[in-house]
């Protein structure tokens, strides 16, 4: 059994709002996200070859293109690792010697660490340059097999790396949406770190690749940076909360 709910919404909700990313003040239809994830797993493909369970890693900050290399890891066989940028370098090293990343795509603002290191706003501006046509689904791996890789906060010890599945995902966003009413008429904000569960599968993953069918998914996503916890963030917070407001009100 597999499912790709992106591709599906791609062809059922074309032209709705899908994702919309309020920092870098971009945003995608379900068709586009379905294309710009597709162009990133040929990219993929291209580095690495298909059903490779290849690690590759990303460190950055809150944006779109964190959720579009998960999804676009899976349509190409390899496994997503997101990194937490708030540790330090030493414990960032020490993640990645464990993952064993094939690829390590990073922010400038953030260190480059072995051999695959890539700058990420130069690899996407490579994905750009692909057809956004669908992915042949034999690069795919089994759906049940890892396709992210999430390392937990290390506070009782190392970190360790939580194996995940797209069935699980599939499965917990079924649930998610069960459990909180999210409707089509729902407009999901993430601030919360996607480098943690929280963040990216139980916001953002969780109602981008829904259960169809009967079972509802929300209108759109909308992802922003993280806060900082000072009177400037305080005022920024209140600025993207009338944002996000404003993104609902506007259907």
């Amino acid at each position: 059994m597999r499912v790709d709910a992106i591709a599906s919404h791609g062809r059922s909700r074309a032209v709705v709002t899908a994702l919309v990313d309020l920092h870098f003040e971009r945003r995608w239809t379900w068709a586009e996200l379905d294309r710009t994830v597709n162009r990133a797993a040929r990219w993929l493909i291209a580095q690495l070859g298909p059903r490779s369970g290849a690690r590759v890693a990303a460190l950055a900050k809150n944006r779109a293109e964190i959720v579009i290399l998960q999804i676009a890891c899976a349509r190409a066989g390899a496994i997503f690792v997101p990194l937490n940028w708030r540790l330090a370098q030493s414990e960032i090293g020490a993640v990645v010697a464990d993952a064993e990343p094939v690829l390590f795509l990073h922010e400038l603002d953030f260190p480059p660490i072995g051999a695959g290191a890539r700058d990420l706003a130069t690899v996407l501006d490579a994905i750009a340059a692909y057809d956004g046509d669908d992915v042949d689904p034999d690069a795919q791996r089994p759906w049940e097999s890892t396709s992210t890789l999430l390392y937990t906060s290390g506070t009782s010890g190392r970190p360790k790396g939580v194996m995940i599945s797209e069935a699980n995902i599939f499965w917990g966003g079924t649930n998610f949406l069960h459990a909180y009413g999210v409707s089509f008429g729902s407009v999901i904000r993430c601030d919360m770190p996607m480098f943690h569960t929280a963040g990216l599968l139980a916001v953002v993953r969780d109602h981008c690749s829904a259960r169809l069918g009967k079972f509802k998914v929300p209108k759109r996503v909308i992802v922003t940076d993280q806060i900082p916890r000072t009177a400037s963030g305080k005022a920024q917070k209140h600025i993207l909360r009338a944002r996000a407001i404003a993104e609902r009100a506007a259907g």
